[in-house]
């Protein structure tokens, strides 16, 4: 039968009818978002191209414009804009634009992808947002990696990376190596060795790691654990999950353990004569190692000298030190450094002294890896210059100076600001104060104390500091500031005594090494203290 000349007529003016409306349609919203634009701020534009790529996604939604059709393994089919999947993603820019497939008619099928998950990143790619939960996290970063969708993969690993705990991090290490996502990678594993005590005693997944795994993680020098006997520990619970297939592995794991950081005893108790090392023939030379260095170092430490420091002494890098800067030493000021290593219970002298000279009665305070040294005395000259010592870099740096001399100062940090308050001019004590912005690299006054006063011991306490002053009677007035208010307000609380290193934090802590009768090598008076994290830690930090 032949075609009706007057059917084909009708149906070509409905055809041209449909195409005008959706051009118009189309025309009519875009006319709509220019204007909103032209009559709207900078925030408003922004708001409009929100608008804009919803009314794409609505368009997609009603099937009007596609000019493409993705479907999946299961048979869902999603018609799509190719210009926007394009611009989301490397990958169906590449598949749109290749010759493999023709321009006019794009039918593509995604294997191994199931709907929902295509429907997400389709949808991503037109609104911008997506909802990424611990349920498809795993099956959506694998999907976005396969389908180049990086702003997905991004939002998936920060997913990942805000959920690490003890019970996960270890999966989501292996997770992260077997996707290739070696930052993620690298962060999990970080997690792992900052709080590896508390992963070794609570995660199943710990008891599962290959024997090569658990190997490197214990040889690490970045693994915080207060004892080797935690790390130990750890290597005797992994053992005891599977006795008779592990068992034979304990030698192995004994020479990544420091062991002559054990104490005498419960190396000789629980480690020397254990059923899995004292039945094992290969044990024999690191335990005769071992006990050679630990009876040298008992009589060592008989009288004066030093002990070689073979590989099963060698101490971990510790996750916190403690810095003594300068002081007074000698009968004269010093720029002597020295840092404390929390866990191998040691000072130890740093060589990158401040080039601009000792200084002594100063002030410091610590923000992220850097220590500020603030005011002080030269024996000559009262300072208001201050000092920066980066810890991670090692590179000292002249900042702002202060509005006043300042020696004997007072120094506190409330969130990111310093403050420093009283001391010494020279000619006069000091009630003023002022407070240091680092990212302006500015000092500015706030108001003064009620009170003269130098050589007192300031504190923070939440979003306030406090300040005591440094006398014998047993009640004394105490100015409290808070930075919101604009005056100190006024307390009288009874006197805490003053020993020691002045920074408040520290001396419980100090007080304790002081007890076991660890001292730095020189004798530091007006010398500050500080805390501050390992550089390790800081560089990886970010949070």
């Amino acid at each position: 039968m032949e075609n009706d000349p007057n059917n084909n007529g009708i149906v070509r003016v409905a055809l041209t009818i449909v195409i005008l409306a959706m051009s118009t349609l189309l025309v009519t919203m875009m006319i709509t978002v220019h204007w909103q634009q032209q009559t709207a701020g900078r925030e408003t534009g922004r708001c409009m191209s929100v608008a804009a790529m919803q009314a794409l996604h609505r368009l997609r939604e009603c099937r009007l414009l596609c000019d493409a059709i993705v479907r999946a393994d299961d048979g869902a089919s999603f018609p799509v804009h190719r210009a926007i999947l394009s611009a989301c993603s490397p990958y169906f820019l590449a598949l749109f634009t290749t010759t493999l497939h023709s321009r006019e008619q794009s039918d593509v099928l995604i294997s191994g992808v199931r709907s929902e998950i295509l429907l997400l990143l389709i949808e991503y790619a037109y609104l911008r947002r997506i909802d990424v939960t611990d349920t498809n996290v795993h099956e959506l970063l694998m999907t976005a990696d396969y389908l180049a969708f990086l702003g997905v993969l991004q939002l998936c690993c920060d997913h990942l990376r805000s959920s690490l705990n003890p019970k996960n991090c270890l999966g989501i290490m292996t997770f992260a190596r077997r996707v290739f996502c070696y930052k993620l990678e690298a962060d999990a594993r970080r997690y792992l060795l900052r709080y590896f005590v508390t992963v070794a005693t609570q995660s199943d997944e710990f008891l599962h790691l290959p024997l090569d795994e658990l190997n490197s993680i214990i040889l690490e020098d970045e693994l915080n654990v207060k004892s080797e006997e935690a790390v130990w520990e750890s290597v005797l619970r992994w053992v005891n999950y599977d006795p008779d297939g592990r068992w034979q592995h304990t030698v192995k794991l004994m020479g990544s353990i420091r062991l002559g950081l054990l104490d005498t005893q419960f190396f000789l108790e629980n480690v020397k004569d254990h059923p899995y090392v004292a039945g094992n023939e290969g044990s024999r030379p690191v335990i005769i190692e071992t006990l050679k260095f630990l009876y040298d170092l008992e009589m060592i430490a008989q009288r004066d000298g030093e002990v070689a420091t073979p590989e099963i002494a060698r101490p971990r890098v510790p996750h916190e030190v403690l810095f003594a800067i300068g002081g007074w030493s000698g009968g004269s000021p010093t720029a002597f450094i020295e840092t404390y290593d929390t866990r191998a219970d040691r000072w130890i002298k740093v060589e990158e002294v401040d080039p601009a000279g000792p200084r002594a009665y100063h002030g410091t305070a610590v923000l992220g890896s850097c220590i500020y040294v603030i005011g002080g005395f030269d024996g000559m000259d009262y300072f208001n210059s201050c000092r920066c010592f980066d810890a991670v870099t090692k590179i000292w740096r002249e900042v702002a100076p202060m509005n006043a001399r300042r020696c004997y100062v007072s120094v506190a940090v409330v969130g990111e600001t310093i403050y420093a308050m009283g001391g010494y001019d020279g000619h006069h004590r000091q009630n003023t104060a002022e407070k240091f912005n680092h990212r302006t690299n500015q000092w500015s006054l706030v108001a003064p104390m009620n009170a003269q006063r130098s050589d007192a011991s300031a504190a923070s306490l939440d979003r306030m500091h406090e300040q005591r002053r440094n006398v014998r009677s047993r009640s004394e007035p105490m100015d409290e500031f808070d930075p919101d208010e604009v005056a100190p307000l006024r307390r009288v609380l009874h006197r805490l005594p003053q020993q020691g290193l002045r920074h408040w934090r520290l001396q419980r802590y100090l007080e304790d090494v002081q007890r076991r009768g660890v001292r730095p090598d020189d004798q530091h008076v007006g010398a500050r203290a500080g805390h501050v994290q390992s550089p390790q830690q800081l560089c990886h930090r970010g949070h």
